[in-house]
């Protein structure tokens, strides 16, 4: 079974504390007013360490 991810805003502080939730890249660019490629990069810029984004995507496990 593949695993589930969500798509998630958080704060600009250092708490990170989630703003918005969705199911889809899609559903957080049409949220935020911009394209599903523009949340996608901002999240791997991110997974990389290149820069400081507010989306994050998370996986879920199985059974969650």
């Amino acid at each position: 079974m593949p695993k589930r991810c969500l798509y998630i805003k958080v704060t600009k502080d250092k708490y990170e504390l989630p703003l918005y939730v969705t199911g889809t890249a899609r559903e957080m660019a049409d949220h935020e007013g911009t394209t599903e490629s523009a949340v996608f990069s901002s999240i791997s810029h991110y997974e990389h360490g290149k820069c400081n984004s507010q989306y994050r995507r998370v996986y879920l496990e199985e059974g969650d």
